[in-house]
């Protein structure tokens, strides 16, 4: 069985806290007409990071559900602590130390904050992981103006 190639980019967080900077992201991919799961490492990083998504912009709202919402299937972002897809996304955001094996995605995001020791290593990790199967990997850091740079690996 052929094993297929997912597109996985990791992003360094050094300046602003994964609050801030995953509605960004986030953004990106809903105006990109995609759906997507942002999988957190607990419930305190759903709670943040959904209402980092109300409070984000007063002229754009993303539309968005957590684990505790009706109608997530109907949600283009959907925020969760364990592995499902209700919405049927092909993209992934993994926040902190949020993980899954064997994921079943097209694209998949590690935002993590490189000023956490665990946080850094847990994404190198990950890194030589999806090195060794041979996926397509990009590296982003946070400049000190907070935005990214890509960084050649």
């Amino acid at each position: 069985m052929k094993n297929n190639l997912i597109e996985v980019s990791f992003y360094k967080l050094t300046t602003l806290p994964i609050a801030k900077a995953a509605p960004k992201l986030i953004e990106k991919i809903y105006y990109s007409n995609q759906k997507l799961v942002v999988l957190t490492e607990n419930e305190e990083m759903m709670k943040t990071i959904d209402d980092g998504l109300w409070m984000y912009s007063t002229k754009h709202f993303i539309p968005h559900a957590t684990i505790d919402d009706d109608h997530k299937q109907d949600q283009p972002v959907y925020i969760t602590t364990k592995y499902e897809n209700p919405n049927d996304a092909k993209i992934f955001l993994m926040i902190g130390l949020a993980d899954i094996e064997n994921i079943s995605a097209e694209k998949v995001f590690y935002m993590f904050d490189g000023n956490q020791p665990d946080q850094l290593e847990f994404a190198r990790k990950k890194w030589k992981s999806y090195q060794k199967s041979g996926n397509i990997l990009t590296y982003w850091q946070q400049k000190m103006d907070s935005t990214w740079e890509k960084v050649n690996n």
